[in-house]
């Protein structure tokens, strides 16, 4: 039987959360397997951090937690990223070709954007809260610029800037309908810890008190659990619009496009 080939068209805002959900399905598994391996040094360092006591022991926990997360998410988007967009563009999907995508000088490079993005926000939102709202949109697409085009530094916030331009409102629909979303799957998953900190309180303890293996291992579970579910939808649904910009503004052929792409540098041409 022949294939039938996919047909890339520009897409409405109810077309693009039904494609973000098509390739959240096909994919989950690989996006499980992404968390499972750059999560697992952070959840045991977490775990083990989590029995310090004192007050040095707990600003000690959450500097440890916080580097490691600053360290290990941007790897973890960038993966996600160019696993959607593969998925996107047809081709094949696995956790090894995800990763081959990846290396040490795309994460130096990378690490360099992001902050150069993230002062350029802060820095914004001290000038009066506007600004930083205004360079938050701007820069909203870099970190699909990083992973799929190969784009770092003041290039890859000026390609954001280009692709941004007239549409911070479609991103912002698109981004508060996926938030909704994502918000009422992670209130499901929290659901277990909101009752048994309700029975905990109601037999005479502190609520949701930070001891105990139990408590320690279920408050890194459903983290876990809530980034495993709610992130790789997110970066869907960011990664599709990204698209999206790319056939409305620039008009090439996504067909083409997608033949093109070099598995050798892992990145997409851009027109």
């Amino acid at each position: 039987m022949e294939e039938v080939k996919k047909v890339f068209l520009p897409m409405k805002l109810g077309e693009l959360l039904d494609e973000t959900f098509k390739i959240y399905r096909k994919h989950f598994l690989v996006f499980v397997q992404i968390f499972a391996v750059l999560n697992l040094p952070i959840i045991i360092v977490n775990t083990a951090t989590g029995f310090f006591e004192g007050p040095y022991g707990k600003i000690a926990s959450s500097f440890i937690s916080i580097i490691l997360t600053l360290l290990v998410m941007p790897v973890i988007n960038f993966l996600l990223a160019r696993t959607i967009s593969d998925g996107y563009l047809g081709k094949k999907v696995t956790l090894l070709t995800t990763f081959k995508h990846f290396d040490h000088m795309k994460f130096r490079k990378m690490i360099g954007t992001l902050i150069h993005s993230g002062l350029m926000i802060f820095l914004g939102f001290l000038c009066l809260i506007i600004p930083g709202f205004i360079f938050l949109f701007r820069y909203a697409l870099v970190p699909q610029i990083i992973a799929i085009e190969g784009t770092y530094g003041k290039p890859a916030l000026e390609r954001s800037q280009i692709l941004m331009k007239k549409n911070f409102g479609n991103l912002m629909t698109a981004g508060f309908v996926v938030g909704i979303i994502s918000y009422a799957i992670y209130g499901v998953i929290l659901l277990p810890m909101i009752i048994y900190a309700a029975l905990h309180h109601s037999a005479g303890a502190t609520p949701l008190a930070p001891t105990g293996i139990l408590m320690v291992s279920m408050t890194f579970t459903i983290q876990v659990l809530s980034a495993i579910v709610v992130t790789p939808l997110m970066l869907t649904a960011y990664t599709l619009f990204y698209y999206n910009m790319r056939i409305k503004k620039e008009g090439f052929d996504i067909q083409m496009l997608a033949s093109s792409v070099s598995d050798e540098q892992g990145s997409v041409p851009v027109k």
